[in-house]
């Protein structure tokens, strides 16, 4: 009204000073109505006279507008009369500012509840993405993802888990279906699949294998993982498993092993002795090695060609460089057959042909060393040269013999 541009901006202090003596400052303070019935004969009202006076204002009345128990504003009235504020007026001006504080409280409620809606509706958008987000991770999967509540009902699962679970169990799954309900149609199953998640809604995290089908060539595995849910708090919200398709690992690990069988039993059964070398040094020997050397595997595991071996071969040559020099030629892919003598445990002499080839055994480059056992050969041989031998002499005996015989008929015919 009248006067607006004057008081718009005055600042009126709260302490208890010379301009905080009015009306509007007792009433902050003393947190009740105060009013002036005449403002040029109030002691408190001196400072602020002359703006009275310009605005003709007589009598003033200051009320408190209270919010949380506490004066949020003013709410001042003035008056060109003197004592122009009597009972009434007071007591109504009373009423308006109860009312006023009402009216804050409400709007200050008001405005706490949309600042609650829009945060809960910016939390249940960022849920729902979260949610989104999540969906898209466990789709994107080939895995089968499926989780459940702390009441053994499916709160979520992707696709592969929903049609692998039609397929295998007849049912189709649903959000909120619980897991007895999932198999109904298996009671065979029902207990052993809900001890899996009851497990996991006990704290615990554990891997099991399961397969389905009773011919091999059919039989499908399956590697399943099972771990708790947890908030931020540690408490448990649920649980999940997460079940990974591993048929064709296993069926290559069910051929790898048969093959490490096939090559074990060839590795044992044959005649020859069969060592790896790697770095210089036997890492493996079959069986008949050990009959051969009259030996332990112990005895033979870490120890190089040349320690059982004699100081010189046959030829004379140093045990030590020959065999590094076949090694290195074997190595360099160009397989060695050669004749050896080694040493027994017992430091008697063996007599063997030898064959290096390069192999490559889980990527580590090693050599195959076969040792055949030739002492029976070189004893069949010294007994055949032997035979010859006598078989010569015999022949020449002969012949001496018969040559004596002819000479000593032509001698008598001459006498």
């Amino acid at each position: 009204g009248a006067g607006a541009d004057l008081i718009r901006n005055i600042q009126i202090p709260t302490d208890d000073v010379p301009k905080g003596q009015g009306p509007s400052a007792r009433a902050y303070r003393e947190k009740k109505t105060v009013v002036c019935h005449d403002i040029r004969n109030d002691p408190g009202m001196g400072p602020w006279i002359m703006l009275a006076d310009q605005l003709s204002y007589q009598s003033a009345a200051s009320v408190p507008v209270f919010f949380n128990g506490q004066v949020a504003c003013i709410y001042a009235v003035y008056s060109v009369e003197r004592d122009f504020f009597d009972e009434e007026e007071i007591q109504l001006l009373n009423e308006v500012g109860l009312d006023l504080s009402f009216a804050l409280e409400v709007l200050h409620r008001e405005q706490e509840r949309r600042d609650a809606v829009q945060q809960l509706q910016q939390s249940l958008q960022s849920l729902q993405e979260s949610r989104d987000h999540l969906q898209g991770i466990i789709e994107g999967t080939s895995d089968l993802v499926a989780a459940v509540d702390t009441q053994c009902q499916y709160i979520a699962f992707n696709e592969s888990y929903r049609r692998s679970f039609n397929e295998l169990y007849g049912k189709d799954v649903r959000l909120g279906m619980s897991v007895s309900e999932a198999f109904s149609l298996c009671p065979d199953l029902h207990a052993r699949a809900e001890e899996t998640w009851r497990r996991a809604l006990k704290g615990e995290t554990f891997m099991e294998h399961i397969q389905f089908g009773g011919e091999p060539e059919s039989r499908q595995y399956f590697e399943l993982h099972c771990n708790p849910i947890r908030d931020q708090a540690g408490r448990i919200l649920g649980a999940a498993h997460i079940i990974r398709n591993i048929t064709e690992r296993q069926r290559y690990e069910d051929t790898l092993r048969m093959n490490e069988l096939k090559y074990q039993t060839l590795f044992d059964s044959t005649n020859d002795g069969i060592l790896l070398l790697e770095n210089g040094h036997f890492v493996d020997c079959n069986s008949k090695t050990l009959e051969l050397f009259w030996c332990e595997r112990s005895w033979i595991v870490g120890k190089t060609p040349a320690e059982m071996s004699p100081p010189q071969q046959p030829d004379g040559r140093d045990s030590v460089s020959k065999a590094e020099e076949y090694i290195r030629e074997a190595l360099n892919g160009r397989p060695q057959y050669f004749e050896w003598t080694h040493l027994r445990s017992d430091g008697e002499p063996l007599n063997t042909e030898v064959s290096l080839n390069l192999v490559v055994i889980e990527g580590r480059i090693c050599l195959q060393v076969i040792i055949r056992d030739v002492r029976e050969r070189i004893r069949a041989e010294e007994e055949k040269n032997k035979l010859q031998h006598e078989l010569f002499q015999a022949q020449k005996m002969e012949a001496i013999g018969k040559l004596a015989g002819g000479v000593a008929h032509d001698f008598n015919n001459m006498l």
